[in-house]
């Protein structure tokens, strides 16, 4: 008997560990924040449909190896906008860093109203150095977000190949844009390679420190590209617009590598 009990917990092991390097979707659906609930998240090896907080889809992405997705649908019946269709996550601190391959998109929560994105993730309340979103990992998708009003940068990409906007694939480029404003640190942070930078509003950021700057890259920055220039989307979906910051609207350390600005 006690063979067979060892053998049945190796197997359960083995699937577990199996369903974690598979990919997963999860679906944020509330706009609450707060200590994390394990079963929060929709998953697609249990049957659990639970509030799923942004906190929590990022916590239940990072223990996934494979490229997930999370997404965003959120409904006025259950939470209330900012009375023009917008959706405010208001950060009670910081989210975890982004740890693994992701896509983070909220372009079906796009307020067409207004033209801008429909969920917002601000961080007013937080009084240390926080960023908005921090990603360490490599290939990470942000698209469709505001991010604003975070006491560090907005943004801070130290992983490789990350794309913040559109990718010009030809699906959904319209409302792929961020906006990422009024954060006392930099826009966006940048120390990986590799990465894009495209169709975003980047407004307002900064504390007027000399090294503030809408999109700032650090000495290890190599082969980023600012803005794009592809057949694949129109050009207003590939620029950015960066404006009114308070420092720089770049500041690029002399020493960074390859940069592509358009």
């Amino acid at each position: 008997m006690r063979r067979y009990l060892v053998a049945f917990i190796v197997g359960f092991g083995l699937l577990l560990s199996a369903q974690s390097s598979q990919a997963a979707t999860y679906t944020v659906n509330s706009i609450a924040d707060g200590a994390v609930d394990a079963d929060g998240c929709e998953h697609p090896y249990l049957d659990v449909d639970n509030d799923c907080t942004l906190r929590e889809a990022i916590t239940a992405a990072n223990n996934v190896v494979d490229v997930d997705l999370i997404t965003f649908n959120i409904s006025s019946v259950n939470f209330a906008d900012d009375g023009d269709g917008q959706f405010i996550i208001a950060l009670t601190s910081a989210l975890p860093d982004i740890e693994e391959e992701v896509v983070i998109s909220a372009s079906l929560l796009w307020d067409g109203d207004d033209a801008r994105p429909g969920v917002a993730i601000k961080g007013g309340s937080l009084v240390g150095s926080e960023n908005g979103l921090t990603i360490t990992a490599d290939r990470v998708q942000v698209q469709g977000l505001v991010v604003a009003d975070f006491p560090g940068s907005g943004i801070s990409i130290t992983g490789n190949s990350a794309v913040v906007g559109t990718d010009c694939d030809g699906a959904a480029d319209a409302v792929e844009r961020n906006e990422i404003v009024l954060n006392t640190g930099n826009g966006i942070s940048i120390s990986g390679n590799g990465s894009t930078i495209a169709g975003n509003d980047i407004i307002g950021n900064g504390s007027g420190s000399s090294n503030d700057a809408g999109i700032a890259l650090d000495d290890t920055a190599d082969s980023n590209m600012i803005g794009l220039y592809s057949d694949g989307c129109t050009a207003a979906e590939q620029i950015n617009v960066i404006s009114g910051n308070n420092g720089n609207g770049m500041y690029i350390v002399l020493f960074s590598f390859l940069i592509t600005v358009l």
